[in-house]
């Protein structure tokens, strides 16, 4: 769909543009985004006119279409978002061009739509990902459902760990990507150096941190992150 905003255009024309957009969407995906949005679909055309132009409406689009279809294969129905969840997802999520990052907003609308464990944090963390990191993560996460199976839950400050030699042959990353990719995923809280308690200390509870990157850890947030970014609802 190929669809041009003219700034001078007035909200009414707008309108009609946007309705007869919604007329080329299909049912079921009409039905979908109104579900998620609390709207009726009579009403979806101004929703469209009034916050989504161009190519951001593609993008946005296409996302309805996969959570959509990630819904129906969980065989769970959809339900209205929270505000607070909903309007940044589609705001940033509509700004991505690359297909994997794409498909993790997709879950997260997915998962938003039929549980409440997307948290708006999420969000937040997606959008400042390079397609890179966004990979790294959505190989952390197959590797642990891989050990572990689709519901595993940490039990302990880590929820795992990877070498990051591994992580930095897999991807094919330049000595330049992978420490700034890493240094990231560190600022973001998804991953974290390593720690270790010493036996040696009076109180042997006080981990220290290992600030090398041959070794990552995975923490809670990193973990329930990728899972609410890849697994289906």
């Amino acid at each position: 769909m190929d669809f041009c905003y003219n700034s001078r255009m007035d909200d009414r024309n707008a309108i009609e543009i946007a309705k007869e957009a919604v007329k080329q969407i299909a049912k079921p995906v009409q039905d979908f985004i109104g579900a998620v949005l609390g709207k009726p679909a009579n009403e979806l055309g101004e929703w469209i006119s009034d916050g989504i132009r161009g190519k951001r409406f593609e993008t946005q689009l296409k996302i309805f279409t996969k959570a959509k279809q990630l819904t129906e294969d969980s065989g769970l129905e959809p339900s209205a978002i929270n505000l607070k969840v909903l309007v940044p997802l589609l705001e940033n999520g509509s700004l991505e061009d690359d297909e994997s990052i794409i498909d993790m907003w997709a879950h997260l609308l997915a998962n938003a739509s039929t549980s409440d464990d997307v948290r708006a944090s999420y969000i937040a963390i997606l959008k400042e990902l390079e397609p890179a990191e966004a990979k790294i993560m959505q190989y952390i996460y197959n590797e642990f459902v891989k050990k572990y199976g689709n519901d595993f839950a940490p039990t302990n400050e880590y929820a795992g760990s990877m070498k990051g030699a591994v992580i930095r042959e897999l991807f094919g990353l330049s000595n330049q990507d992978f420490e700034q990719s890493i240094d990231n995923l560190y600022r973001l809280r998804l991953l974290a150096p390593t720690a270790s308690r010493l036996e040696f200390l009076d109180n042997k509870e006080i981990p220290f941190a290992h600030y090398s990157k041959m070794t990552l850890g995975v923490t809670y947030l990193g973990y329930y992150f990728a899972r609410a970014c890849n697994k289906g609802p």
